[in-house]
């Protein structure tokens, strides 16, 4: 999180990528380019390895598709958005029809607002239409305020977690 912080302080984006992570580390570990890839490689073919979902979320995510809810991923993250769709896949999250945003790869995030604007674009709903279960954020606020979209909090999306 503090490459993150870091990294966007720098680049005076929003959101940054993986690679924007590791921009800032080339100078103080010496690493050549090669060694950037090789090791942006390693962590994302490891997040995908070892990524897995919280079981009570997986549960209420095959509810709301057993009531016939669209499913749409949204997440806050430095990782490629098909670093995160793999993840979901190889944890049985994934479903035909599923949408998934990413904030690095729209430049947008949920912390302030943008990312839910852009998806409810995307998807051409409004955001009566969006039921969005998050958790909270690092000063234990919900952000779902700012589009008035509907909130259930017993709801938990799965977010994949690390062994």
């Amino acid at each position: 999180m503090l490459a993150e912080k870091t990294a966007r302080k720098r680049a005076g984006k929003p959101e940054v990528t993986i690679k924007d992570n590791y921009a800032g580390r080339r100078s103080t570990f010496q690493l050549s380019e090669e060694d950037v890839a090789a090791l942006i490689t390693c962590e994302i073919k490891l997040e995908i390895e070892l990524c897995r979902p919280i079981g009570a979320g997986l549960a209420l995510l095959e509810k709301a598709r057993h009531e016939g809810g669209r499913v749409v991923f949204i997440s806050d993250m430095y990782l490629p958005g098909w670093a995160l769709r793999a993840i979901l896949v190889r944890s049985g999250c994934w479903k035909e029809g599923d949408r998934l945003y990413v904030s690095c790869d729209a430049g947008k995030t949920k912390h302030i607002g943008e990312m839910f604007r852009h998806v409810l674009e995307s998807e051409s709903i409004l955001a009566s239409q969006m039921v969005h279960r998050d958790t909270r954020n690092e000063k234990g606020e919900r952000r779902t305020y700012l589009f008035d979209l509907r909130h259930d909090p017993k709801w938990r999306l799965p977010i994949p977690q690390p062994l």
